[in-house]
């Protein structure tokens, strides 16, 4: 029984420790944030850049005779209308996923 109790014990302590660690005194990083708009950020200017060039002619269109795709169409059309949030998404912070 006591070799049980000393198992939790530690295990409770150590998450607690673990925990502690990661969330309560986080690492800082001297890498500028890229919406950071107090100084000149020139990841925030090329994302804004490489938005628009890529952004400027793209269309989605799902083209089908049959009734079942209209919900496709739909979702479609709203992501066509979020196109530059989610590029701009990609580009600053990384993975970045879209879901039906």
């Amino acid at each position: 029984m006591q070799k049980f109790r000393m198992f939790w014990s530690l295990l409770w302590e150590s998450m607690r420790e673990a925990y502690d660690k990661a969330f309560k005194n986080p690492t800082t990083s001297g890498v500028q944030k890229w919406r950071d708009i107090e100084n000149i950020n020139l990841l925030n200017i090329f994302v804004g850049v490489l938005n628009t060039l890529s952004n400027m002619e793209a269309t989605f269109e799902v083209v089908s005779d049959s009734s079942l795709a209209d919900s496709i169409k739909e979702l479609c059309k709203k992501l066509e209308k979020k196109r530059y949030t989610i590029t701009e998404n990609m580009l600053a912070d990384g993975d970045y996923y879209i879901f039906p």
